[in-house]
């Protein structure tokens, strides 16, 4: 019975229409084409991702060789919190060796009078090694020995005080010595009143020329004209300001050129140097990790093609910037402006420009950055 069954199940009609039906035939065909295309493309959505993950990696791994280059320069004048807390321990415990007990103890209650007065590690510090330039970057505090080849700050900090409105004033015994109130601008700061800004005693005005995009193409502020335009015709000093972001000493001198045929039409208007600012690049840009070497060639280049053209340069930046990026002694020549908001000048090389707060100023929507041109008559 069972043997009949399967017989006739084998010879049964229906089953072999359904096999010789041209639409069972594509039926199965267009299912077999579908599951091998869904498989295809799994393994090609597998392929992407390990394709993306490489490259992340790759990216990780040039960021982390960036920031080792960055910095292995400096990294014999680096400490961080912990490990200068362990050389202070070594260093009062040799002392001690030494039957120097009383030094020891004036070091700690010089560190214990300056904490409990409120100063900063940094401030600390600096009153701790007078003969190095001490800055911080990155939560790192490096010590630089104060160079004697360049020409050193002619003032004292007890020479200026910052008054109840937060501006900087001259209180030096030296007659001869002017300061003038300034600020520095771009196309952040807004739409300015430039009237108004002349009547809060706004003196003279540094204003952005452009700036480098991502790709390392210079743009031009989108407010230049306009801002030139309006500190000039309302008496204010117009100075300018474009901020090295080069990766090589050809891209310098076609930043400079940028700034030459940028400013040209203007420069009637313009009666203060052309400032370079320098400002240490953030991780994972296109300029970081370049070495102090490279960074000076770079702000060489810039300032011979503009010298070329008559034009005179200001290098500013803060602290960091002039310690870790440039080697100070190819800019003798060069005015400086140094942006140091500490609120105590500290800076010990001859300058000329100091960004020392921000505030505000009538005509202008928000805080902006305070600036001291300081000269002899």
């Amino acid at each position: 019975m069972g043997q009949r069954n399967r017989k006739a199940m084998k010879n049964d009609p229906t089953d072999k229409n359904k096999k010789n039906n041209p639409n069972h035939i594509r039926t199965v065909y267009l299912a077999n084409i579908i599951v091998l295309c869904s498989i295809i493309l799994v393994c090609l959505g597998g392929l992407g991702y390990l394709i993306f993950r490489l490259h992340e990696s790759r990216k990780e791994l040039s960021l982390i060789h960036d920031e080792m280059t960055a910095t292995s320069e400096h990294s014999q004048s680096l400490y961080t919190a912990d490990e200068l807390e362990e050389r202070v321990s070594a260093a009062t415990s040799e002392a001690e060796d030494r039957g120097e007990a009383e030094g020891k103890r004036e070091a700690l209650q010089q560190i214990q009078s300056s904490l409990e007065n409120g100063e900063s590690v940094e401030m600390m510090l600096r009153d701790m090694f007078p003969d190095n330039y001490v800055v911080e970057s990155n939560s790192r505090y490096y010590f630089y020995p104060i160079l004697k080849n360049v020409k050193t700050n002619l003032y004292p900090a007890s020479d200026f005080k910052l008054g109840d409105d937060g501006r900087m004033a001259y209180v030096g015994s030296d007659g001869d010595v002017k300061c003038d109130f300034g600020i520095d601008v771009s196309s952040e700061t807004g739409t300015i009143n430039w009237r108004s800004a002349a009547e809060d005693g706004v003196q003279f005005a540094v204003i952005r020329i452009g700036y480098s995009d991502e790709n390392g193409i210079p743009v031009v502020d989108e407010k230049f004209e306009e801002n030139v335009n309006g500190a000039y015709e309302n008496g204010i000093e117009v100075g300018v300001y474009f901020r090295l972001s080069a990766i090589t000493d050809d891209e310098a001198a076609e930043d400079a050129q940028f700034v030459l045929d940028t400013i040209e039409p203007l420069k009637d208007k313009i009666s203060a140097p052309v400032a370079l600012v320098l400002a240490q690049p953030k991780s994972g840009s296109r300029a970081y990790g370049q070495s102090k070497n490279a960074w000076t060639s770079h702000a060489a280049n810039f300032i011979a093609v503009l010298n070329g053209s008559g034009t005179d340069v200001c290098v500013a930046g803060n602290g960091a910037a002039f310690a870790m990026m440039i080697d100070l002694t190819g800019f003798e020549d060069n005015e400086k402006w140094i942006f140091e908001k500490s609120g105590e000048l500290y800076f010990p090389y001859r300058f000329t420009y100091w960004q020392y707060n921000t505030g505000e100023i009538n005509g202008i929507e928000g805080k902006v950055n305070y600036d001291l041109h300081i000269y002899k008559e």
